[in-house]
């Protein structure tokens, strides 16, 4: 009995280190890295903007890309079967969603909020605004939906490679709404990027 309480003691000696000391500085910089942050709900908006918008980026410049190394025109059948390809890719590569809402809209794979913010994009349009990325809180707050329209020009439709995609900007007016690409970014996700 006397022998296992020994070697229990000796044992919590050995596990409670080598009895190197901390340095202060050490110490005080590891306590400011992990200081606890206050952010407003603004600042995580804003964070989850710039986060989408890089992401559309990333998510245009790729569908370009695959048009680019098409010989064929890009009818906007095959600008919405890329983009959905490039979506996929996206959302497999990332811990959340990178949707494709394709202009016409099928109802089975679209929600409710993505609907509407895909007519909003085309009221815009129709109507000669001009179109904005959007940021909404889905989820109850826990995540938010980032959506940016893409446009392309009627003229381009029967040009071929990357020149038929454009981005939301320009004329309306000689547009046409190939669809959107829709983000949803977890809160979490955000805060811990920032």
């Amino acid at each position: 009995m006397k022998n296992s309480l020994v070697i229990c003691i000796c044992c919590l000696f050995i596990s409670c280190g080598s009895g190197e000391r901390v340095s202060k500085e050490v110490f005080e910089e590891v306590n400011r890295s992990m200081e606890v942050k206050k952010l407003s709900d603004a600042e995580i908006v804003q964070a989850a903007m710039l986060w989408g918008d890089s992401l559309q980026v990333e998510a245009t410049e790729s569908l370009k890309e695959l048009l680019q190394d098409n010989d064929s025109t890009d009818g906007l059948e095959e600008i919405q079967a890329k983009a959905q390809m490039v979506s996929e890719s996206m959302s497999a590569s990332h811990s959340f969603p990178i949707k494709w809402i394709a202009n016409q809209i099928d109802p089975g794979t679209s929600t409710e909020m993505e609907v509407q913010i895909l007519e909003t994009y085309r009221y815009d349009l129709e109507n000669g605004i001009e179109t904005h990325p959007s940021i909404q809180e889905v989820q109850s707050g826990e995540v938010y939906l980032y959506s940016k329209a893409v446009l392309i020009s009627k003229d381009a439709l029967q040009d071929s490679g990357s020149d038929s995609l454009k981005q939301a900007n320009g004329e309306e007016n000689k547009k046409v709404l190939a669809g959107m690409w829709a983000v949803y970014l977890p809160k979490k996700e955000v805060v811990k990027k920032m």
